[in-house]
């Protein structure tokens, strides 16, 4: 999938659920918080981010 059809449509949910705009990126940083907060391993989290 290109990555402007992923942000387009990353930007229409947002708007359909009336969210206020957040970069696409920062659901990766909260997934690896929450991740942490419940224990998971660091190298597992490493692994399951994958190189951006």
């Amino acid at each position: 999938m290109p990555k402007s059809s992923l942000f387009n449509a990353f930007t229409r949910i947002l708007k359909r659920a009336k969210l206020k705009p957040i970069p696409i990126h920062s659901l990766r940083h909260t997934h690896a918080v929450l991740q942490l907060e419940a224990g998971a391993d660091m190298k597992y989290i490493q692994e399951r981010l994958g190189a951006w």
